[in-house]
């Protein structure tokens, strides 16, 4: 009986387009938005070195200072030069390369001072005015130096372009992360998260004053218990199927999820349990319609991931800041955070920390739908 009841349990779930295309087809469509909006953006902003510059500085003492400046400035281990300067012969030349986009700026002097030209913000940008205002700093301290001894100028400007890291590098993992993957991780998240609705439906077909298919399942000799068991696991199977599916399309058109795929199979499969049995536990409080039930469920699903950084990537840190027990308990957090552990970190505690956490959270959603499933009886069918 229960081998019957699952193999019916999944054809119906088959059946169900709308449960296929918030657990697949939305999240594969969204996937997709989210690659065309931030694919190649992380890169865009890592780079920090080989910024080309233009530089026209005809005050002698200027142009000196500037450049034992930017001689000290290097990046990586391997010291790699920040700026690809392009000297020019006049002003305009300069701003004419800004203006073409040639170059992220020009540096050029104006009455002994250094000056920048930029035609838009950004990050590379900063880094530049980041110069000048050094540039700054440094020539105030050599005019405060030559009013008191003029010998020491050399050795007070030496000292301060001399970068003496005295901070100790240690390495916690060899793993790039892209800031932007979190957002994909959300997205998974959600999608586990979204057979909430399966577990609803379920629990609303065997309720009698709800569905007529539970009205005759409450007058049948059989139990009803088996076949909710039955159903939901059908359910979790093709639900796990799907978000399976959508994360192999998304590594296809170029996500990276990493390497783990043993770890990333189960945190989907125990996700995907979290939201069946959360969907249960909803199907089975008070006598409302099946529709008011799925919204509820839509709206805390979306109302998790939201607070878990899917619509507003920093909206994880405002709640860890402001209340940070509730990521502990949050299963689209846990979710996100499980995938973040396995790329970062070179080991895997917080990983199965997490997994515990979403196994008890699905069991206490399931037992609590239950205990309120048994307590219904009907005066009438």
């Amino acid at each position: 009986m229960f081998l019957h009841n699952f193999k019916y349990g999944l054809l119906a779930a088959l059946r169900d387009k709308m449960q296929l295309f918030w657990s697949f087809i939305f999240v594969a469509l969204l996937g997709t938005l989210f690659f065309l909006t931030f694919g190649g953006a992380y890169e865009d902003m890592e780079v920090a070195n080989n910024i080309p510059v233009a530089v026209y500085i005809d005050d002698p003492n200027t142009a000196a200072m500037f450049d034992s400046m930017i001689a000290e400035i290097t990046i990586g281990k391997n010291n790699e030069k920040m700026f690809d300067i392009t000297r020019t012969e006049s002003l305009e030349e300069a701003k004419q390369l800004v203006m073409d986009k040639e170059v992220i700026g020009a540096y050029y002097s104006e009455d002994g001072e250094l000056k920048l030209i930029v035609k838009e913000e950004g990050i590379r940008q900063s880094i530049l005015s980041s110069v000048v205002k050094n540039y700054h700093q440094i020539q105030s301290i050599a005019f405060d130096v030559a009013a008191k001894d003029p010998s020491k100028i050399n050795d007070a400007i030496a000292k301060f372009m001399t970068t003496e890291n005295t901070n100790e590098e240690i390495v916690l993992t060899n793993n790039k992360m892209d800031m932007f993957t979190e957002y994909f991780y959300n997205l998974i998240a959600m999608g586990c998260l979204f057979a909430c609705t399966a577990g609803i439906t379920i629990t609303v077909r065997n309720q009698a004053n709800l569905s007529e298919i539970g009205a005759r399942r409450s007058v049948a000799q059989t139990s009803t218990f088996a076949a909710n068991v039955a159903t939901l696991l059908a359910n979790l199977i093709l639900m796990f199927a799907c978000e399976m599916l959508a994360i192999g399309y998304l590594m296809l058109i170029g996500v990276d999820f990493g390497t783990h795929i043993a770890q990333i199979t189960l945190l989907v499969f125990v996700g995907t349990m979290t939201g069946i049995s959360m969907g249960y536990f909803i199907g089975n409080i008070g006598k409302i319609s099946a529709n008011a039930k799925e919204g509820i469920g839509t709206a805390v699903i979306l109302g998790l991931c939201f607070l878990s950084g899917l619509m507003f990537g920093d909206m994880k840190m405002i709640v860890i800041e402001h209340a940070p027990w509730f990521n502990k308990i949050s299963p689209a957090a846990l979710i996100c955070d499980s995938f973040y552990a396995l790329n970062v970190y070179d080991t895997n505690n917080q990983y199965w920390t997490n997994i515990v956490s979403l196994v008890i959270i699905s069991v206490i959603f399931a037992v609590g739908g239950v205990l309120i499933g048994r307590r219904k009886k009907y005066a009438s069918l």
